[in-house]
């Protein structure tokens, strides 16, 4: 999300975290609220199977391990990482929905904000040309 304020500070965030501002503690409680909130939100899928990774190995793993997931019937899968060529994200939640699928978005907070919707927008892209036809967001 830092890309949508200005383009560096992705490539600043990559090659020289050093330059980044320390967080402080209210921003980081913040952070810590949020990821805290995500599994709340998780409950409403009952079967939902939560994937992720831990390190770089699992990260570059994701991919093959979500579809493996969805080639063995899940119905809702969270933190999947999706691509296509050199485009990639990891989705909160995708579920199926008849032909289609759910892309799902996980925010604590009390309203949507303009780059939610960018944030949104590049996941959609990325899961169609996955070839997981999104049919909501």
């Amino acid at each position: 999300m830092l890309f949508l304020r200005h383009p560096a500070w992705l490539w600043i965030k990559k090659h020289a975290r050093h330059l980044l501002p320390p967080i402080d503690p209210s921003l980081q409680a913040r952070f810590d609220e949020g990821h805290a909130f995500e599994p709340y939100a998780e409950e409403l899928f009952g079967d939902l199977v939560r994937l992720g990774f831990s390190d770089f190995s699992e990260y570059q793993a994701l991919p093959a391990r979500t579809l493996e997931t969805w080639r063995n019937g899940a119905n809702a899968v969270a933190q999947g990482r999706y691509e296509d060529g050199t485009i990639t994200c990891i989705s909160d939640i995708v579920s199926r929905s008849g032909d289609g699928y759910v892309l799902t978005e996980i925010k604590s907070g009390t309203s949507a904000k303009p780059e939610h919707t960018f944030d949104l927008a590049f996941q959609r892209v990325v899961l169609e040309a996955a070839g997981f036809p999104i049919t909501r967001s």
